[in-house]
Formats: C-alpha cells, sequence, structure tokens
C-alpha cells in the first residue's frame, strides 16, 4: 500500500514533492531581481526599466521573463544558468546559480554611456 500512495500521487498530480526526494528536474530553486540602468551624463544616475530576461541553461533557452516594475522571478532546478536582460536597446549577460530550496538575487545592472 505504501508503494500505490506515491504512484497514484504521480499519475494524478504529475508529481508529488511530499513524497521521497525531489528529482532532478523539479523546479525548487527560486531566482529573483531587478533591471537596472546606470550611466548617463554627468552626474550619472541609476533607474529602473521594464524589459525581458532570457534564462539560458548552457544553449538552451529554458525561460522567457517579462517584468513588472522591472522585477523579475522564476523558479528554476537547481543549476547554473545565463541570463540576459534585455530593455530599451540594450543588453547585458549575468550568470547565476540556483540552488535547491534557496532563493537567489540576481539584479542585472546594464551600464549606459
Amino acid at each position: 500500500m505504501k508503494r500505490l500512495v506515491p504512484m497514484a500521487c504521480l499519475l494524478v498530480f504529475g508529481c508529488c514533492p511530499a513524497v521521497g526526494a525531489a528529482s532532478s528536474g523539479s523546479r525548487d530553486a527560486r531566482v529573483v531581481g531587478v533591471i537596472r540602468l546606470c550611466g548617463g551624463p554627468s552626474p550619472g544616475r541609476c533607474f529602473t526599466q521594464n524589459g525581458t530576461v532570457l534564462v539560458y541553461s548552457g544553449r538552451r533557452l529554458v525561460a522567457t521573463l517579462h517584468t513588472s516594475h522591472a522585477k523579475f522571478s522564476t523558479e528554476l532546478a537547481p543549476g547554473s544558468y545565463a541570463l540576459e536582460a534585455q530593455t530599451g536597446g540594450t543588453h547585458r549577460l549575468v550568470t547565476v546559480i540556483a540552488r535547491a530550496h534557496k532563493t537567489t538575487v540576481a539584479n542585472i545592472v546594464i551600464p549606459i554611456p
């Protein structure tokens, strides 16, 4: 009977996080951040701006995030990712390590001339 409960859970819900360990494909790591543009004519300044964040695992695109108030948030499987922020004709690529059961802050600052 103990073996039937997890199997039934898998069939009905697709997964059952409360039973056993998380699988390698589970999305139990959260990455959050904000897009900021900094620089400009002296004295320069920083401001937030909406845009898009592309999330890559290796060369594979795994998520496209559209910001709200320049903020983004996603749940991913634990691992290393490249985040590419695109806004106002500019872009910036940063790397981040998403850790299981943790929230990683990945603020992306795009320098402007």
